[in-house]
């Protein structure tokens, strides 16, 4: 074990890139809580008093005592049944009473990537081709950004490609997790403790001096919410630095000159009208993620002729969204495939059914939807529920009469559609004709659910109606029949 680790019980704690495993796998932890860890393991069994550790996670701050119980409760939780290692000591502070161990039996990447990620991190199923474009598009640029929506697996293909280009960077594969980020501080904190430098006051320039003759890999993991400071730092990592490479993942671009935009689409899903059949059906990359899955939750489950037709439905009504169908395929063995393509229909599983191990804003599809919805404004969101309630690919031209109203004009709501697609929300598809929008199912489901029962609702509804009427309106008596597959097609 280098002098970097120190480890107890199943853990094994990384100090320089604040990095937990239990066994081998990874415990999610902010950089508040390693901050603590890290303070209270480096002298085991000493009270560390509260003042020290105030300074050690929010350095130059002053935040109040339930900030620090907060993110101890937090630690103590993720330890499991070895929180209790971390005893309160009336008002003075906390010790941490666990006996490290210098067993060494799995070692930490020292360039902060974890060791278990990368030994696991095989391309995820029906990816192989895509980490195959992406470390060819590497070579070619040194900024590419992973596209996609929530729950497409923007990591997981990430990390793939950090394992086959580990030894490929003199200085190594450093990832770094932006989803607890909220600042341009923190975002700088986050980088320069993969670095190995800390997280004490770091700046922008810190960060960039920290990667200048290095040969390494930066991957920056969800970087929506904070993409405006991002790209800052991307931009000048690849104007101050010659040999740095930053891989990030994102539901929205950086925009930064230089960067390679790759969008990662789900996977490919039997088209409608398919006769489903075992033989033809196993061809789908989504049908065999599903019978990856169930075959974990139940041994004996297998795909036949009975069984296609509801497998591949399911599949389908879930888009190919990995973590959709990972999250189906785990109820098999406890609910028959009828129920859970029932279920999805009512959507309590799609939204609900979580996965314990999994950080919070990929625990559930609700959680995924939930942190793209979250980042919207006000006008983004309207407009969102205007569209959820078109099925199937509708057209800019039904787009702007469901969601045009007396405080958004046509023009308003098409820069916001643009805003949408860019976000990962729309998925755009260029037809022979025009170009065509489609939400996602998940993404419809849970918008629909939010504005349940409001006056949001009710008025969309109305524009619906009228947008319906008009497109049988356009065509004449002897065109009716077309009329109504165009209202067939942008109405479900």
């Amino acid at each position: 074990m280098s002098r970097a680790e120190a480890a107890f019980g199943p853990f094994r704690f990384d100090r320089s890139s604040g990095i937990l495993l239990d066994g081998q796998n990874l415990v999610q932890l902010g950089s508040r809580a390693r901050a603590l860890l890290g303070a209270l393991i480096e002298k085991p069994g000493e009270l560390i008093p509260k003042a020290q550790l105030y300074e050690r996670a929010w350095p130059g701050l002053q935040v109040d005592e339930r900030n620090l119980r907060v993110q101890i409760s937090g630690l103590r939780k993720a330890l499991g049944d070895h929180g209790a290692l971390i005893r309160t000591e009336a008002s003075l502070g906390y010790r941490f009473t666990g006996r490290l161990s210098s067993d060494a039996s799995t070692e930490i990447v020292a360039a902060g990537l974890p060791h278990h990620a990368l030994s696991t991190a095989v391309a995820p199923l029906g990816r192989d081709e895509m980490v195959n474009d992406l470390i060819r598009m590497l070579s070619e640029g040194r900024l590419v950004t992973v596209l996609g929506p929530g729950g497409v697996g923007k990591t997981v293909v990430a990390l793939a490609v950090a394992r086959r280009m580990e030894r490929e960077y003199r200085d190594g594969v450093h990832f770094v997790d932006l989803g607890g980020a909220t600042d341009e501080r923190q975002v700088h904190a986050a980088v320069a403790c993969s670095l190995g430098r800390g997280e004490s006051g770091c700046s922008i320039e810190q960060v960039v001096l920290a990667l200048r003759g290095r040969q390494t890999l930066l991957i920056l993991d969800s970087c929506e919410h904070v993409a405006e400071y991002v790209a800052a730092l991307a931009e000048r990592i690849l104007r101050e630095t010659e040999k740095a490479v930053v891989l990030a993942t994102s539901r929205e671009s950086l925009r930064v000159g230089g960067e390679i935009v790759w969008r990662l689409e789900p996977l490919e899903v039997p088209p409608a009208n398919f006769k489903a059949v075992a033989k033809t059906a196993s061809a789908y990359r989504s049908v065999q993620m599903f019978l990856q899955v169930a075959r974990q939750h139940a041994l004996a489950f297998h795909l036949d002729d009975g069984n296609a037709s509801s497998v591949v439905a399911i599949c389908r009504r879930l888009d190919g969204i990995p973590l959709a169908i990972e999250l189906a395929a785990s109820m098999v063995g406890v609910l028959d495939l009828d129920e859970i393509q029932r279920g999805l229909d009512e959507r309590f599983p799609l939204l609900t059914m979580e996965r314990r191990t999994a950080i919070p804003r990929h625990s559930s599809m609700s959680a995924a939807v939930e942190w793209s919805y979250g980042l919207l404004s006000a006008e983004e969101r309207s407009t969102l529920y205007c569209l959820a309630k078109l099925h199937g690919w509708f057209s800019l031209d039904a787009a702007l009469a469901i969601a045009s109203d007396g405080t958004m004009r046509p023009e308003k709501v098409r820069n916001v559609i643009v805003a949408l697609a860019n976000k990962s929300l729309l998925n755009v598809s260029q037809q022979v004709s025009s170009i065509q929008y489609r939400l996602l199912e998940t993404t419809r489901a849970y918008v629909l659910q939010r504005h349940e029962n409001t006056r949001t609702q009710d008025l969309a509804r109305t524009r619906q109606t009228a947008y319906s009427r008009k497109c049988f309106e356009r065509v004449d008596r002897e065109a009716r029949a077309s009329g109504l597959a165009q209202v067939d097609r942008d109405h479900g």
